[in-house]
């Protein structure tokens, strides 16, 4: 008659032999998990998000997680339909990266993102090809000039004398803002600021509201002498 009875050395000759496809299964199910949550997780439509790009070479957004309900309360202030906050992050700085290129423009032309932090090179690339938001237009923004006017960036966008484009305004505009005050930042370790800068894109649905959200930033993360 067979030994059928489960001992504990059974269970451990057991997993001594099958604990491969144990793991193996653990890992299937977690994916699958994964991707059934990613798949089925709610997703505020553009209108009603603010979606924060953190272009660099390194980003740690979830360090950011803590401070996205007050940033959200700011941003409902304006627009009480607004639903969402969220940081991303792409890895690239401008360089030879052909993946970071990639993603970068297909983002920037996706036009899912409102606001982009990045470096100076980005920045102006982006200006002069018309993908920045004038914030001069934006409402709050004499309050934010009148508190932050050292942060903010007049400039026209670079004329190509030999071909200039009709559909591009080369009056000076505020197009975008030196974010390197924004310390607090760098203290969570989540983005280098230094010599960083950001701009609403052109492609949002709702500039204002990112306005304000951006306004909220400064006010939260703004370091001086005094503070730091």
């Amino acid at each position: 008659m067979p030994n059928t009875r489960i001992t504990l050395q059974k269970w451990k000759d057991h997993y001594s032999y099958a604990k491969k496809v144990y793991i193996i299964g653990a890992l299937i199910a977690a994916g699958v998990a994964s991707l059934i949550f990613s798949v089925t997780r709610y997703v505020a439509p553009n209108e009603r998000a603010v979606i924060i790009q953190m272009v660099d070479t390194y980003a740690d957004t979830v360090k950011m997680d803590g401070d996205i309900p007050s940033l959200l309360a700011a941003g409902q202030e304006y627009d009480a339909s607004l639903e969402e906050v969220s940081f991303l992050t792409i890895s690239y700085t401008g360089d030879d990266n052909y993946e970071g290129s990639q993603v970068y423009t297909v983002q920037v032309y996706a036009g899912e993102n409102d606001i982009y932090f990045q470096n100076d090179v980005l920045t102006q690339r982006m200006v002069k090809e018309g993908y920045a938001v004038a914030l001069e237009e934006m409402e709050g923004f004499e309050e934010f000039n009148e508190k932050y006017s050292e942060y903010v960036i007049w400039q026209a966008i670079e004329k190509d004398e030999k071909e200039p484009d009709p559909d591009l305004d080369y009056t000076q505009h505020a197009y975008c803002l030196d974010i390197s005050s924004l310390l607090g930042i760098n203290q969570r370790g989540a983005y280098d600021v230094r010599e960083k800068y950001a701009l609403i894109c052109i492609s949002s649905e709702n500039p204002n509201t990112s306005f304000r959200v951006l306004t909220e930033m400064f006010d939260m993360f703004t370091l001086t002498e005094e503070t730091e």
